[in-house]
């Protein structure tokens, strides 16, 4: 008899802890649908350290940081995106359309800081702090163009990486030869 009122309460409980989750959760979709992502953050963070399976808190989740990185890159914030995309692709590394969306903004980043910077920079460090920027663009680009070549099975998406990566390597080249006028 003991055990059957102890299964029971448990049993009450666990229903009311699911009610109470699922409020959460409503609201956090709710939440979602008025683009107030980071509330959505802080919403569902207590409801995956209470239960860090719960796969719809997970999914709200991502949407938020997806959200977010898109907020941000609409900002001007491109390193704030970059780690927010990031999280999400951590979370969804199979979705292709936020693969491409990722490395569209790579690249737009990275055009962006090529045509916009009219910079003549006047000593070596200069050359070499904007090289080095350059290429941890590249290096970023190439690994979610790879990480998009991986998960399709397209050719046309490996040709597309090569051409992107030419084009950078022209870029890197052309800057090389200004440096050493």
């Amino acid at each position: 008899m003991k055990y059957l009122i102890f299964f029971t309460i448990l049993v009450f409980l666990h229903y009311g802890i699911s009610a109470e989750n699922q409020d959460e959760l409503s609201r956090a979709e709710i939440l979602l649908s008025e683009e107030k992502y980071r509330d959505v953050e802080k919403l569902i963070f207590p409801l995956l350290d209470e239960n860090p399976v719960n796969s719809k808190a997970e999914y709200l989740l991502t949407k938020a940081w997806v959200g977010i990185a898109r907020q941000e890159r609409k900002k001007g914030n491109i390193r704030i995106a970059r780690e927010y995309y990031k999280k999400a692709l951590q979370k969804w590394s199979l979705n292709q359309e936020l693969q491409n969306e990722v490395t569209e903004m790579e690249l737009s980043s990275l055009n962006h800081r090529l045509v916009t910077s009219n910079i003549k920079p006047t000593n070596n460090s200069e050359w070499t702090d904007l090289l080095k920027e350059i290429r941890d663009d590249l290096h970023i680009i190439r690994e979610n163009l790879q990480k998009e070549s991986n998960t399709s099975s397209g050719g046309i998406r490996q040709y597309i990486l090569y051409v992107v990566i030419g084009l950078l390597v022209i870029i890197s080249i052309q800057l090389g030869i200004l440096i050493r006028k």
